[in-house]
């Protein structure tokens, strides 16, 4: 199954959604955002993620705009560097979410839509527990 692209991700506090992708360069810079910054209990004490990602009804999950409260096994998010295949990218996985919000939205600016209008969804789960790969 083909993986929908995430343009960024991040953790909320006070409804303030912190975008905590827009540095990452690298499987690297992915790996130590994953680790030190959506993981740790200190940063991240809601335990929440919020995906800003395409809709594709081919790939790993289409629109969600109607599971809002419900509960999913697993995410997992896979570091793809551009121009770089790799047999075992760096991951993060998290376990026992619920969606608590879809919204449709447009790509962020910059993407490769360049802003224009694809469809795209704000997701916000909840998660139990989550752990790295790799």
């Amino acid at each position: 199954m083909r993986a929908a692209k995430i343009y960024r991700f991040g953790y909320s506090i006070d409804k303030n959604v912190l975008w905590k992708s827009d540095t990452i360069k690298s499987n690297i810079d992915f790996r130590h955002v994953a680790a030190d910054v959506l993981i740790d209990p200190d940063r991240n004490r809601f335990q929440n993620i919020w995906l800003w990602a395409d809709v594709d009804e081919n790939a790993s999950f289409g629109p969600l705009y109607g599971s809002v409260g419900t509960n999913f096994m697993k995410i997992v998010l896979t570091s793809q560097e551009d121009q770089v295949s790799t047999n075992s990218p760096p991951r993060v996985i998290f376990r026992d979410l619920k969606l608590l919000s879809a919204v449709p939205s447009p790509p962020p600016a910059n993407s490769q839509s360049g802003g224009g209008w694809s469809t795209c969804q704000l997701l916000s789960f909840y998660f139990d527990r989550a752990e790295t790969e790799n």
